[in-house]
């Protein structure tokens, strides 16, 4: 099988005024959102995921191996990384090699890393399109915007980890387990951790079905943040509009304050019934989704279409 990513380049970079001029709004809110990543209070946020990192991988490392295993990056290392600004390249379709969708990733092998540009950073161009296509002020253009940040922040992450620890590049995909939130087979995820970090919780969508499989931003139905309490939250769009307003100041968004769906005229069109009103515990039967509907957590790189939370 191919070790390769799938996906059709649309740019090299979004930084770069090629770039800017192909998604000028891709381009204008990633810029403020690179601004907003480099101030104290996000560097402290990917710091802390860092140390777990750190921490993890140092204990799992035999006494023999060389110093250079066990230097931590110190706070202020971090910062200068962050002043950097990435290459992110946009791709169409964008894919994992066994064929399934995937909202960003860092590319390692050698080939993919010419095929895309030198990019650090990939990250899912129909994001950008949905964001481009979409009238300004909608909540259908703010989740675009919000998810491409998101996403932008999530893979940012996995750089830094790339960065930090080379050594362990080619499994650095594979964030140690200790690093939490982990993923459905018991691996860690430090782009999970550092949304959480960040945000207060892991951010998701409910879709179809369809629009899953196909990369739809722009026919999501509702935004989801899950929380260390493994409670899930929908955000409405006054939480959406104000995470837009912080970014495009050049601020790191303040922590999204999720809602309970408790009003009958709030339960939005995936919902078939709740036994209790959001939110629900993941154990329990809180909700059931009506058929054709699924869950996914931004970042997750089994594809699009999983569904990450057992809502029935």
């Amino acid at each position: 099988m191919s070790t390769l990513m799938r996906g059709n380049l649309q740019c090299q970079d979004i930084f770069h005024p090629d770039g800017a001029a192909k998604f000028p709004r891709a381009a204008e809110i990633l810029e403020a959102f690179s601004v907003a990543l480099r101030t104290p209070v996000a560097a402290a946020s990917y710091n802390m995921v860092i140390l777990q990192i750190y921490a993890e991988r140092v204990a799992n490392v035999p006494e023999s191996r060389p110093d250079q295993f066990r230097r931590y990056p110190q706070f202020d290392d971090i910062r200068k990384v962050l002043q950097m600004k990435p290459k992110v390249a946009l791709v169409s379709d964008l894919q994992s090699p066994d064929g399934k969708r995937l909202w960003g990733c860092i590319p390692k092998d050698a080939k993919d890393i010419s095929r895309y540009g030198d990019a650090s950073i990939l990250i899912n161009a129909d994001m950008a399109h949905a964001l481009e296509t979409t009238e300004p002020n909608t909540i259908t253009h703010i989740t675009a915007l919000m998810l491409l940040c998101v996403t932008f922040a999530h893979e940012r992450m996995h750089e830094l980890h790339h960065h930090f620890f080379p050594e362990w590049r080619l499994d650095s995909e594979n964030t140690p387990p200790g690093v939490e939130p982990m993923t459905s087979d018991g691996q860690g995820e430090s782009g999970w951790a550092l949304e959480t970090a960040l945000l207060g919780g892991q951010i998701g969508v409910l879709w179809s079905q369809e629009a899953a499989e196909n990369g739809w931003f722009g026919k999501i139905h509702d935004i989801t943040m899950l929380k260390p309490n493994n409670k899930a939250y929908l955000l409405f769009g006054d939480q959406l509009r104000s995470f837009v307003q912080d970014v495009k100041s050049g601020t790191i968004p303040r922590r999204l304050n999720a809602r309970t769906v408790v009003a009958a005229e709030d339960r939005p069109s995936w919902l078939v019934s709740t036994r209790r009103p959001l939110p629900h515990r993941m154990t329990g039967p809180a909700i059931i989704l009506r058929p054709g509907y699924v869950h996914s957590l931004v970042g997750n790189d089994h594809g699009l279409e999983i569904e990450d939370i057992n809502w029935t």
